[in-house]
């Protein structure tokens, strides 16, 4: 075990990186959410039942996800920051870029859920 992680059949060479790599929850979550957004953009490159289905696939892993890190009380402060890093983030990319709008309205949608009541 490194750091938590089992890395029993990684290579010796690349433990340090397995190690490293996934420091933190939040560092995970943010990945988890990057590849969300890759995924938004591919299927909207789709055409047909395929674009359809992965996105709506996409939508469902983004509300589970949100629901499972963001949402359940007592909501966590890390969540809050995953939502400025992300809004961060999306200003970075040019105005009025597919990426932008879907980078903002995931920050805005992880900000409803984890300030809400619930």
């Amino acid at each position: 075990m490194t750091d938590g992680w089992d890395v029993t059949g990684i290579p010796s060479r690349i433990r340090p990186y397995v190690s490293t790599a996934f420091a933190s929850e939040e560092q995970m979550a943010a990945g988890l959410l990057m590849s969300f957004l890759a995924l938004k953009q591919v299927a909207a490159g789709l055409q047909g039942d395929v674009s359809t289905q992965l996105t709506e696939a996409v939508g469902s892993a983004l509300d589970d996800f949100a629901e499972e890190y963001c949402g359940t009380p007592p909501r966590p402060l890390q969540a809050l920051t995953l939502v400025a890093q992300l809004a961060i983030f999306a200003r970075t990319l040019p105005e009025g870029s597919s990426v932008r709008g879907n980078a903002l309205g995931l920050a805005s949608q992880l900000a409803e859920v984890v300030l809400t009541d619930g």
